[in-house]
């Protein structure tokens, strides 16, 4: 916790000369939740917190942006006093970037958006992290974003010596890192989406090249996501699809998403089935119901129930705060 807050002070010391300029953005968000899982006891956890800056920096360029954007992730652990979580209390860089503008799209260098994720759709946070594999940063990277051409957006990457996630090595299957810190991957990604009268489509890939030919890591392969989902009024309907392709001898995993929610006023309500197929251990399903109901712009509390063959049954309820 000590170690929290002296990163606490330390964002907050160097980002205030950076939001004091008119062109900076502080921003933040906070998740806790209330979790009921079979296989444990009750706990309440601080799951997620954050604090970033966000702005543009003049050039000299007509026609040219510049801008950055740095975010730190906090580690808060959970309430039980026997807790050998050892997240609990550290923190990491989330996103560290810098990037340039113009009409010939965007070059973005840094800690930032991983661009396959442009392939992934979920409507529920249980889902989403049982189902999907793709991580949502990409570190040591260059990613260039074509304009928006109609409705169609493009993205490629490189990265070199990488880690995914914010300062973890790659992790490929159920949130366990593939190797030990310290071990680098290079990676080649691609994302596009094509948006139109409520209707967006998904596309995305990355091939990780592990640093080494340990039989059990799971840093070499390639993942591809694909990903639908159509909104029209208070209705919102998706899917997703995504298949995992190891280079080394651990199984291979195809998996699918259906989903769909109905909002009325404040509060929603919303549902997802998935399957994940397993070369050499069979199927995993589940499904998830919920409901969420607005508390103002910016905050919101949840209600999830899920349950999966694999991981059991599981309730969660939570509040958000964004600011």
């Amino acid at each position: 916790m000590k170690k929290s807050l002296i990163a606490l002070a330390v964002a907050g010391a160097m980002t205030a000369p950076m939001i004091a300029q008119a062109d900076a953005t502080l921003y933040g968000y906070l998740e806790t939740r209330l979790t009921a899982d079979e296989d444990s006891d009750l706990q309440v956890a601080a799951t997620k917190v954050g604090l970033g800056v966000r702005g543009v920096a003049d050039n000299d360029f007509d026609g040219l942006e510049t801008g950055y954007q740095m975010e730190m992730r906090f580690k808060a652990g959970n309430s039980n006093a026997d807790s050998s979580d050892p997240s609990e209390g550290e923190t990491e860089v989330h996103k560290a970037n810098a990037w340039l503008e113009g009409g010939f799209g965007r070059l973005t260098a840094g800690l930032q958006n991983n661009p396959a994720e442009r392939g992934v759709w979920s409507i529920s946070n249980r889902a989403n992290a049982t189902f999907i594999d793709q991580q949502d940063n990409i570190n040591n990277a260059l990613v260039y974003t074509t304009p928006n051409m109609g409705g169609l957006e493009l993205e490629v990457g490189i990265a070199m010596d990488a880690s995914m996630g914010g300062g973890e090595d790659i992790v490929l299957s159920n949130g366990k890192p593939g190797k030990k810190d310290g071990d680098d991957v290079d990676v080649a990604v691609f994302g596009a989406n094509y948006s139109i009268m409520g209707l967006n489509l998904g596309l995305g890939y990355a091939n990780y090249e592990g640093a080494d030919d340990d039989e059990t890591s799971k840093d070499g392969g390639d993942i591809i996501s694909v990903q639908a989902n159509y909104s029209i009024d208070a209705l919102t309907l998706g899917a997703s699809w995504q298949e995992r392709d190891y280079d080394n001898n651990v199984q291979d995993v195809e998996g699918w998403l259906v989903g769909a929610g109905f909002a009325f006023g404040k509060a929603s309500v919303y549902g997802e089935w998935t399957e994940r197929d397993f070369d050499n251990a069979g199927d995993d399903e589940g499904y998830v119901i919920g409901a969420r109901y607005k508390l103002g712009s910016k905050a919101m509390v949840q209600l999830e129930t899920a349950q999966f063959d694999e991981k059991g049954d599981l309730t969660t309820l939570e509040y958000q705060l964004n600011f």
